[in-house]
């Protein structure tokens, strides 16, 4: 089981990017896109985060496999990528990070990662979890400047827990798809009581 992980055009309540630090949700935001600058021969993260509570002790612990999508949809050539995962925890603070990726060259399209036996630790109660993106400029050309899809073909990740939805933090922090699963599960429940309800009827129970 896995759950993946959506980069929005949403500020998170952490810090820490130095362009952008935007939510991570379970639900794929509708499509846009994330403009940034690398500064002449710099070097740059910046962080997409989990929501409030996300994925807490359901992180689990273990060396495991992470898989990262990077959809750059304005490339430069003058720019290496990079990704890593890393731990905080409930006050925003690192717990643990993984080595980053090998570099590929920031040019338009999908670039794909598999981060193999990382491990970030054990998750305790109310830790999240961040997707890192490494910007490096090689050039001496002045600032460079590229930009990221977000949407459900964006830049994402695919994480090695199960999210179930249960719970407040996991309701909230599945969107949508949660209230629907609630509202079919509540006609479900619903329908079965208006079924005993008739048989007992036909019974002559009342």
């Amino acid at each position: 089981m896995a759950t993946t992980y959506f980069l929005t055009t949403v500020a998170s309540d952490c810090s820490g990017g130095v362009d952008f630090t935007n939510t991570l949700d379970q639900t794929a935001p509708g499509a846009g896109t994330i403009a940034y600058t690398v500064p002449n021969g710099n070097t740059q993260d910046d962080h997409g985060v989990t929501l409030v509570g996300n994925p807490s002790t359901e992180g689990g612990s273990g060396s495991r496999t992470y898989t990262v999508d990077v959809e750059v949809n304005v490339g430069n050539t003058d720019l290496e990528l990079s990704v890593a995962v890393r731990r905080i925890n409930s006050s925003c603070v690192t717990q643990s990070t993984s080595s980053f990726s090998s570099e590929v060259t920031a040019t338009a399209g999908n670039h794909n990662f598999v981060l193999s036996t990382v491990d970030i630790g054990v998750f305790a109660s109310g830790d999240r979890f961040i997707l890192i993106v490494r910007m490096r400029d090689t050039s001496a050309h002045g600032n460079e400047g590229m930009t990221l899809d977000v949407g459900a073909s964006g830049t994402r990740v695919e994480t090695p827990w199960d999210i179930d939805g249960a719970g407040p933090a996991n309701f909230y922090s599945g969107g949508f798809a949660n209230t629907q699963r609630l509202t079919r599960g509540l006609g479900w429940v619903t329908g079965l009581f208006l079924f005993i309800l008739v048989y007992l009827k036909v019974l002559g129970v009342f």
